[in-house]
């Protein structure tokens, strides 16, 4: 008798278990949406500031290019080499993103 009562309070707490766990694993329409949400904010904030940078690049290779001698071709060279790092990252940044939309075929899926 106790050992039907404790296999069948085994078999509750097992397929608690297991319902808890199913639960868990997929998450919610809300939660989801609050994740997107979140992605588009940090992507717009990181395109602000990629467009503060390109900006300020911009302005450094105006003042290198009235500069004279070797070290500011160098550093023209540099500066030029920054600014289309910082073009490639805006332009990344500006495609649009297809981890929420479709998840199945995005590059960025874990």
């Amino acid at each position: 008798m106790k050992s039907m009562l404790r296999m069948l309070s085994m078999l509750v707490l097992l397929g608690a278990g297991i319902a808890l766990a199913a639960d868990q694993k997929a998450p919610s329409k809300d939660a989801m949406a609050h994740a997107k949400s979140m992605a588009m904010k940090e992507r717009a904030d990181m395109m602000d500031k990629t467009k503060a940078i390109d900006a300020q690049v911009s302005k450094a290779m105006t003042t290198a290019s009235a500069m004279q001698g070797e070290s500011a071709k160098e550093l023209n060279a540099q500066l030029a080499d920054l600014q289309k790092q910082v073009k490639a990252l805006n332009a990344q940044l500006a495609a649009a993103p297809k981890y929420f939309d479709e998840p199945t075929q995005s590059s960025l899926k874990p």
